[in-house]
């Protein structure tokens, strides 16, 4: 046999007649040299010192293979050893090498047909080891790959040794015009081939602690605690796996660059400090393996390669969890299967990290794989802290962007992100506004559009603006101010109910400057009254106001939740139930928006058990989902809003004459009544009310409003005594009615967690001339858009009040009555072209014809002021602005 091919080296004497007697142990067997899983395992992790080839401790994974096969194909003819002739066609069943000769137009396939018939049939049943010949081909394939400057030895290494020493095994592919010489200078324009093929764990993973003496890793600080605890749990006999465990963007990966860097400087134990951390991707290992079992392959070569390093490598894989089920098609073992056995020996040592749902999700399902990972928890770091992690990565920005970055700016870059970025965490989205600022700056700079690289407040600003749609005007309102005339803020969007807005300003103050509870939520309220006056809109104006914007609202209509199973949606479904995967509706929005206001639309239609719920919510500002996440909600502000007794009101308001609740002030021609006057009431408020503390459009409002009204018609602000004791009577009456009904619906431990019952009166038809400007200021922004200007006229805006007046259902009717009246006919007045870009639409009213009139004013409209409830003046057709006029006498309809 070893003369087949007549080869240079030869074969044990008498090994072709005495190969039956050969003992199986006489020599380490090939497959454990190479290593002793049936996939492919590279031969650097186990090498044969028996037989003293230093060659087997330096094959690539591609080289592993090509012996594996040569060792095989030994098995498939019975022989002792794996001669030369055997890695020779090993060599031709590799991928690249087939290529490579089929670039020379050499016919692999009959190639290995011919030398396979060659070969003779031996009866040797054992496992073959190497031949002398073989070991001598490694051996010098070794040399070469030095020579290259390379660690391992390729399978081009080994043709080019057939080529060089065995001239007879190449005489085939001689034969076929093929030369070593032009193979070589082939392989020379490849520069995989030149630099040598990495190390697995080179070619998978990153040297975490070369990089730390590199200083090409970022500092890290704050994180004591949970790098303590990680030294302790690497230092243990057993179970000396971790597993950080924490929110995307807190820094879980850069704990990990932080022990690194504590080894380099050995600020740890000895043991420790003289390891070596590899950060291996496990998206890196299952890339491009397309054939089942390669990428078991790939991660038994990584194993056995950290094996060898006698516990001096420790793994860190980043997104931990994606080990489960990683590779687990076509029945093969998920990654997490192969690992478990050497990490339960300690064999290997691994750094984990994952996010919390994740962790739940995966890791708690499979608790053989879990019980083998100590947990290290790494919560979102306090404002402070985050802060001092900013400061201390501050030089790496500075140099890379080649800017200035202030400590205000820092400061700000955690302020603002912690406050409105919400579905994100601290430190990385603070980092991400620092970074983005000064690219934008650098921008800036470079295009000569700013003198200066210094990186300010106002940067941060814009950054925030542009993340979340929020005007930069309202990041830069100080809070104090904003507290201090929080009545006058709601009162610019929001008409009458000053009652409502004194006692949600006051709670909102109390919570904000801390005289409640820290832990509970900033305030939280009850809205009780009649459909359609303002309930819900009062919560979005206070959205706007304390968070920003409109939307930094979480709302819940509560009829979704009038059946006991229902109730689970809100902290999420136990495990085992459809949902349980996505968290609760309530818990999660919150988490995501942590400053928000909690809108629980209709309460009263909820099912009882979500009254426990509040309780907790209440009482303790927090919540646990179904995973056993704590949600707080300390930074919220909580409305239920209830029609509840809105029946018995609307049969109590028909009953009253319309008269008697304000009519008089429309259908009057007298001037405009005081109480309805701002000035008039500023600038006599009631001596009880300190004006330093509360606003004065509403300082004549007593302190204790909601239901609270005993003192209310002690003050008539210039309306006729009788008017506003009829008023007061009704609410007093109404107020009854809706708390009678609230302690029949609601338990009394629920209605004392509340800051507020506030109870909202009907609109009366003075309310609706605000509101009416209120509502077509919608409608003229509108037509602002497209550069065209609208102006009712006084008698026009009298008449929609007049008529989407309605009791029973508030202000709703008027958004009806205005898209009908006002702006459908005006949609059509463009169609015609009847009115142009730069022009102005005006709309009077025709009593004669009861009709609306359209027409175009001869120049564009002023710019108006925001509406509020002060009564602005209204644009004359010629563009001066002038008084109101005096309403004129008209019947409701």
């Amino acid at each position: 046999m070893s003369n087949l091919f007549g080869g240079l080296f030869e074969s044990p004497t008498n090994q072709s007649t005495q190969t039956d007697l050969q003992e199986p142990t006489s020599a380490a067997p090939a497959v454990n040299q190479a290593g002793q899983d049936a996939n492919l395992v590279s031969s650097s992790v186990n090498p044969v010192k028996e037989q003293g080839i230093a060659a087997l401790s330096h094959l690539d994974p591609r080289s592993s293979q090509v012996l594996l096969h040569a060792t095989e194909e030994a098995k498939r003819i019975k022989q002792t050893f794996i001669e030369p002739e055997q890695l020779f066609l090993a060599l031709l069943s590799d991928r690249d090498i087939f290529k490579l000769l089929q670039d020379f137009s050499v016919d692999v396939a009959k190639l290995t047909r011919e030398l396979q018939s060659k070969e003779q049939q031996g009866s040797f049943a054992g496992e073959p080891t190497l031949g002398e010949g073989t070991k001598q081909i490694l051996e010098a394939s070794y040399s070469n790959a030095k020579k290259r400057e390379v660690d391992f030895i390729s399978p081009e290494d080994i043709l080019l040794t057939f080529f060089s020493t065995n001239q007879d095994l190449a005489k085939p592919l001689k034969e076929q015009g093929v030369e070593g010489s032009k193979i070589e200078e082939k392989l020379s324009k490849n520069t995989e081939f030149k630099t040598g093929k990495k190390s697995v764990l080179a070619q998978y993973g990153i040297d975490l602690t070369q990089k730390a003496r590199d200083g090409k890793l970022d500092p890290v600080t704050g994180r004591d605690k949970e790098s303590e605890r990680l030294v302790h749990i690497l230092l243990r006999r057993t179970k000396n796996n971790p597993v950080i465990i924490g929110e995307a963007g807190v820094g879980k990966t850069a704990i990990v660059e932080g022990l690194a860097q504590m080894m380099v400087s050995g600020k740890v134990a000895a043991d420790l400090a003289k390891k070596t951390i590899i950060q291996l991707e496990i998206s890196s290992l299952v890339a491009g393996a397309s054939h089942r079992g390669e990428f078991e392959e790939r991660l038994q070569d990584v194993i056995k390669e950290a094996e060898a390093s006698n516990g001096q490598i420790i793994l860190f894989i980043d997104e931990i969890h994606t080990l489960l089920g990683a590779g687990a098609e076509g029945g093969a073992l998920d990654a997490s299967n192969i690992i478990k056995p050497h990490i339960t020996r300690g064999q290997i040592q691994i750094i984990g990290a994952t996010t919390t749902s994740e962790y739940r999700k995966y890791f708690e399902k499979d608790r053989a794989f879990e019980r083998r990972f100590q947990p290290v928890m790494c919560d979102e770091p306090s404002e402070d802290a985050a802060i001092e992690m900013v400061t201390v990565l501050k030089p790496k920005y500075e140099q890379f962007h080649n800017v200035k970055i202030t400590e205000e700016a820092i400061k700000s870059a955690v302020h603002l992100s912690k406050r409105y970025v919400g579905e994100r965490f601290l430190p990385d989205k603070a980092i991400d506004l620092i970074d983005e600022a000064s690219a934008e700056v650098k921008l800036s700079q470079n295009a000569g559009k700013r003198p200066d690289n210094e990186i300010k407040t106002t940067d941060i600003e814009n950054v925030v603006s542009r993340w979340t749609g929020i005007p930069i005007s309202k990041l830069t309102e100080k809070e104090s101010e904003k507290l201090l005339h929080l009545e006058e803020l709601i009162h610019k969007s929001f008409i009458n109910h000053d009652r409502a807005v004194v006692a949600v300003s006051e709670a909102v103050r109390r919570g904000r400057i801390g005289l409640a509870n820290a832990n509970r939520p900033i305030a939280s309220f009850i809205f009780l009254g009649p459909t359609g006056t303002g309930k819900t809109e009062l919560a979005k104006v206070l959205a706007e106001i304390m968070f920003g914007r409109k939307d930094a609202m979480i709302r819940l209509d509560m009829s979704e939740y009038m059946e006991k199973h229902e109730v689970a949606k809100l902290v999420g479904a136990p495990p085992g139930y459809v949902g349980y995967e996505e968290g609760g509706q309530l818990t999660e929005a919150v988490r995501s928006k942590p400053y928000s206001i909690v809108l629980l639309d209709e309460i009263e239609k909820a099912h009882p058990d979500v009254f426990n719920i509040l309780l907790q919510l209440l009482e303790d500002g927090r919540l646990t989902d179904n995973k056993g996440n704590t949600v707080s909600f300390k930074n919220t502000v909580i409305v239920a809003t209830s029609n509840i007794g809105s029946e018995l009101i609307r049969q109590k308001l028909s009953d009253a004459s319309q008269e008697q609740i304000g009519d008089s002030h429309i259908v009057s021609s007298a001037p405009q009544t005081p109480g309805l006057d701002p000035n008039a009431v500023a600038t006599e408020p009631p001596p009880a009310t300190p004006s330093s503390v509360i606003p004065a459009s509403s300082s004549v409002i007593p302190a204790q409003a909601g239901i609270q009204t005993n003192n209310q018609s002690n003050d008539s602000r210039g309306v006729p005594q009788s008017e506003e004791e009829k008023r007061v009577k009704v609410y007093k009456e109404m107020s009854k009615i809706v708390m009678d009904e609230l302690t029949k619906h609601f338990r009394p431990e629920l209605i004392n967690r509340f800051d507020e019952v506030v109870v909202f009166e009907p609109l009366t038809r003075e309310n609706m001339l605000e509101i009416t400007k209120l509502a077509i200021e919608s409608t003229r922004k509108m037509l602002k858009d497209q550069n065209i200007g609208l102006e009712l006229s006084q008698k026009a805006i009298e008449q929609l009040a007049k008529e989407g007046y309605d009791p029973s259902y508030g202000a709703r009717p008027l958004r009806r009555l205005i898209q009908r009246s006002i702006e459908n006919p005006i949609a059509i007045y463009l169609i015609k072209k009847a009115a142009a870009a730069g022009e102005t639409i005006l709309v009077d009213y025709d009593p004669a014809k009861d009709t609306y009139v359209f027409s175009k004013m001869a120049t564009p409209a002023p710019v108006q002021p925001e509406p509020s409830n002060s009564h602005p003046d209204l644009p004359a057709p010629d563009g001066t602005t002038q008084p109101q006029p005096a309403p004129t006498s008209q019947n409701p309809t």
